[in-house]
């Protein structure tokens, strides 16, 4: 199965995604107040540049949007965006551990900022060699998933120990795929209520879409091929839901698709997304 993800540039003080058309690493990082709102639905967090530096960190709440904690962080950071409907990640479904990442590149490195959700001040700041995106985290905050690139084309998924900052020697994939290359862009995601999956819809240009699905708790994936190749403008009118252990993937007209993700991920399509 092959993937590519492409990337967005940022823009100051906006959410970073969309379609995008060239190469490179992720859908971008989102500055602003859009931000990223607790499992509890009860707070939002958001990241935005200070004045004179670094950044500006805060938990609002919903739905009254009342400024209950914020914090000045060294480092100019943002939340992940993971997929071009503009889906942000970040926050562990415990609502404990927030997951910055950095707007800025170094020589051949990527930071990312750790952040207690408590204090909003930063528990950790990773450093890893290499270009690397983040992808989701386990439920307890102590995964962390991140994509690294070996190559403009060529990427793979990586666990991270957050208590270390080590990554985990093996590689995150579907074992019946493993030696397969990865190419895609993704498109939405979904999350189990309880965070321990994440699934996430991958167009192809020339090959058919699949769903990604990454067990955080136990660093494990499957890939879920679809039965039809369509556009990117038509896939990107997708989105998926859960309806008890089905995943549904709906365009605007209704369903396209069903996942039982309970007897080995058995897709029942309806049509082709248009």
């Amino acid at each position: 199965m092959r993937r590519n993800i492409v990337v967005v540039s940022v823009v100051a003080a906006a959410i970073v995604a969309g379609v995008a058309s060239a190469k490179g690493p992720a859908p971008g990082i989102s500055v602003g107040p859009q931000g990223v709102v607790a499992p509890s639905g009860a707070i939002k967090y958001v990241a935005m540049g200070a004045r004179g530096g670094g950044t500006v960190v805060r938990a609002i709440s919903l739905p009254g949007r009342k400024i209950v904690r914020s914090r000045i962080i060294p480092g100019r950071f943002g939340l992940p965006v993971v997929t071009f409907d503009g889906s942000r990640g970040g926050l562990a479904a415990d609502g404990k551990t927030l997951v910055l990442a950095s707007l800025d590149r170094g020589e051949g490195s990527t930071r990312f900022a750790v952040v207690s959700t408590g204090t909003l001040r930063v528990r950790k700041v990773i450093e890893l060699k290499g270009l690397f995106s983040y992808d989701a985290i386990s439920p307890s905050g102590s995964i962390l998933y991140l994509v690294e690139y070996l190559s403009a084309e060529h990427y793979r998924v990586r666990a991270l120990n957050v208590a270390t900052g080590g990554l985990y020697r093996a590689v995150v994939v579907d074992k019946a795929e493993a030696g397969e290359p990865m190419e895609g862009y993704p498109v939405t995601r979904a999350t189990t209520r309880d965070g321990t999956w994440a699934f996430t819809l991958y167009g192809r240009e020339r090959d058919p879409a699949f769903v990604h699905a990454l067990g955080t708790n136990d660093r494990i994936a499957v890939c879920i091929d679809l039965p039809w190749t369509v556009t990117r403008t038509a896939l990107m009118h997708v989105r998926m839901s859960f309806e008890g252990a089905d995943l549904v993937l709906r365009d605007r007209e209704g369903r396209v698709a069903v996942v039982d993700t309970l007897n080995g991920y058995k897709v029942r399509a309806m049509r082709a997304p248009r």
